[in-house]
């Protein structure tokens, strides 16, 4: 399984270089590690990543020049899951997509609700989560205290507006 982190923006030079961008902010870090992507299913060595402007700067081995580089425009670049996921985890970084349907429970462990949708805001996700009546909840650090991914429940500082 893999997991998709940057897309191939463009060629970049004559020698085979492309410019990617990471499909999230978040992923950034996780790229200039690497030492082998995925292109569909084939593993590609990196030969060498640079911070580049808003991106990076990406050399293949194998990748030699600028039309082989072309033919990659607009692909997806990926990497195995697992590395993936013990990166999220080590970051505390979470897909808020993930979390519908997960039960929420306040600071108190008393029951909230039901997460029913994300509001994706630009600025942080929101939760909408419908209990007995419907609160909003910023994915901020101050209003979510813990996910446990295994029971599916978000613990969850209720905003002062709800208390």
């Amino acid at each position: 399984m893999f997991f998709p982190v940057a897309r191939i923006i463009k060629p970049h030079g004559v020698k085979g270089e492309i410019k990617l961008l990471p499909i999230k902010e978040v992923f950034a870090p996780l790229l200039v590690t690497q030492n082998f992507f995925y292109l569909q299913e084939n593993k590609l060595k990196v030969s060498y990543i640079k911070d580049y402007k808003q991106g990076f700067i990406l050399k293949l081995v194998g990748i030699n020049d600028m039309d082989v580089a072309e033919e990659l425009r607009d692909e997806e670049l990926a990497v195995d899951s697992k590395i993936a996921l013990d990166y999220f985890k080590e970051e505390g970084i979470y897909f808020t997509e993930q979390w519908i349907g997960y039960q929420v429970i306040d600071e108190n462990d008393k029951p909230v609700g039901v997460i029913e949708d994300i509001l994706f805001t630009g600025a942080n996700d929101v939760l909408v989560v419908q209990g007995a009546s419907e609160i909003l909840v910023p994915v901020v650090e101050d209003f979510i205290l813990d996910v446990d991914e295994e029971s599916k429940v978000v613990k969850i500082n209720t905003p002062e507006y709800d208390k």
